[in-house]
């Protein structure tokens, strides 16, 4: 970004330059009586000095610094364990629940305590 102003700042200069020198020689072809046009030199040096300081003065401001969010709190999953008896009797009834320990017997009769060979 530099670099460029530095550039922009040399170009405007010769600019000037050139155009200071060239202004009397063209007053003097085109037989122009009055002044040399040292006022309009001046003014675009002038203006040429305001930009390139301007652009040197004024660097591009930092990029954004993004930061990761903070850590949260996330409270563990419950651990449920069941004992053998209430994973047999899962496995080997129908419609076992272990609230009461009881499963839907075969011909949607009242509900039947689960025995299992791990006691319960």
């Amino acid at each position: 970004m530099k670099a460029n102003a530095i550039r922009l700042g040399v170009a405007a200069l010769a600019t000037v330059a050139a155009l200071g020198t060239a202004a009397p020689a063209f007053a003097q072809r085109h037989h122009h009586h009055g002044g040399n046009n040292a006022a309009g030199a001046a003014a675009i040096g002038l203006l040429g000095g305001l930009a390139l300081g301007a652009a040197i003065s004024n660097p591009a401001p930092p990029p954004p610094v993004y930061y990761a969010p903070a850590p949260a709190y996330v409270a563990p999953a419950p651990v449920y364990t069941r004992s053998p008896h209430t994973d047999w009797c899962a496995a080997n009834t129908p419609g076992y629940n272990a609230y009461d320990n009881t499963y839907q017997g075969y011909y949607a009769g009242e509900r039947i305590l689960c025995r299992s060979p791990y006691g319960g």
